[in-house]
This record gives structure tokens, sequence and C-alpha cells, in this order.
């Protein structure tokens, strides 16, 4: 806990519910953190990036955590001696790897300092925690000094035959996950228009909370491509060089 950080909350509404986000000194070690609350369903999503660049890796090193906790539901796993939380279930990592679909585009491809995502269900009621943890990474990052292109907003929409979940930014869509049967191409086109309007309802609240919580961001200074690396983009790209 950071002593003297201000409170600060905002809230919106997500199809017809109110949600909370409240910015405070809870993870004051994290580049970025938010609180989010709906209903009985609390998430604290933190964000971290490294200040040196890891050597020998030509990828973004970027972790995304989603962690369901049993006290959330007030239970215990194990014994009175042993109290563990267990290995994350299925559907926690799947979750994980949504989120991570939907911000890592937005990262700068160059930069290697180790970025690390951690979305915390505290407390779980009947709103969606998955949610909460989508909304709470891009607050975490934007309120950060941790260069990145958000915010990012998502959507559910949920019909007779199907489950659709739409993430965006700036009038486009980055990222969809859909189940369903025989579902018409009308029905989906539908449900991506609805799910554009609330990206776009979200985007717009982000931004301000953003413009009074947001840092400066960080600036990388990234090592000028070599020789060889332009040699070989010449080379795959028809060597000629041309415009």
């Amino acid at each position: 806990y950071t002593e003297g950080m201000q409170k600060k909350e905002f809230s919106t509404h997500i199809g017809g519910k109110k949600v909370v986000a409240e910015f405070n000194g809870l993870a004051g070690k994290a580049d970025g953190s938010v609180l989010l609350r709906a209903g009985g369903t609390v998430v604290l999503v933190t964000a971290v990036m490294a200040r040196t660049q890891a050597e020998k890796i030509d990828y973004l090193p970027l972790t995304v955590d989603y962690e369901e906790r049993f006290y959330a539901v007030g239970a215990i796993l194990g014994s009175a001696f042993v109290r563990r939380e267990g290995k994350p279930t299925e559907e926690a990592v799947l979750a994980g790897r949504m989120i991570d679909r939907t911000i890592r585009p937005l990262f700068d491809p160059r930069i290697r300092n180790g970025i690390q995502v951690v979305a915390l269900v505290l407390a779980l009621g009947d709103d969606d925690a998955k949610m909460l943890a989508r909304l709470g990474a891009s607050l975490a990052l934007g309120a950060s000094d941790i260069p990145w292109g958000g915010p990012v907003s998502a959507a559910r929409v949920t019909a007779e035959g199907y489950r659709l979940v739409a993430c965006g930014k700036s009038g486009g869509i980055n990222m969809i996950e859909l189940e369903g049967r025989e579902v018409t191409e009308r029905d989906i086109v539908a449900a991506l228009e609805s799910a554009q309007k609330e990206i776009e309802h979200l985007q717009k609240w982000q931004e301000q909370v953003l413009a009074e919580v947001g840092k400066e961001k960080r600036k990388i200074v990234f090592a000028p491509a070599s020789l060889e690396d332009i040699a070989e983009v010449e080379k795959r790209g028809g060597g000629g060089g041309g415009r």
C-alpha cells in the first residue's frame, strides 16, 4: 500500500450494470493498477514492465495471468494444515490468453522489456470477473508509464444460439471469440454492430478516466537494425530496395 496516494473512483454502466474503477495505493509497487467492482465481483489488475531489456530474444516478452482464488467464493482448498490454491483451471488459462490476444497487438513489437499483467479475482459475485479483468488490463496499462497503444475495450453479446465477445478500439475490432451453432451471417453482423456500440462507449469512458490518472509514458530507445537484418528483409521483400 502506498501512503498518501489519493484514491480516485470512476463509474460507468456495462450492459445496464454499474462498474466502478478505483485507483489507489493498494498495489503501490506496480507501474499501474486498478481495482474494479461490479455487484459482488471485485478484480485487482496490475501491470509492471522491467527497467532493462532482456537479451537474446526476438519477441515481445509479455505475460498475462488471470488468477482465481478459492477465498473469492468463501472456500479453502486442502486440509487444516495444507491450504493450497491448486494449479490454474483451464477456464483461467483461457481467460488470460484472451486478455493477451487483446492487448498484445497494441504494444510496439520491438519492446524487449519484460511485461506482466496480472488479474486477481478477490471476490466473485454474479457479475463476470473475466470481463472486468479485460477492462482492468486496459486501465492498468493506460494508467501506467508503460508504452502502449490503448485503451482497448471488450463487449459481450449473448443470444439464443451463440455467445460472442469482441474487443477493439478506434472504430475497429481486433479480437473475437465466438461460440455457437448454425448462426446466420446476418446474426453475427448484428452482434458485432451491437458490440461495437458498447466498445465505443467504453472507449470514451476510459479516455476520460486516463486523462485524469494516466502517467507520462516511458521512453524506450530501440537499437537500430543490423546490416544483416536489413539484408534479410530486402532479400525476402524482393531485394530490389525499390519504392
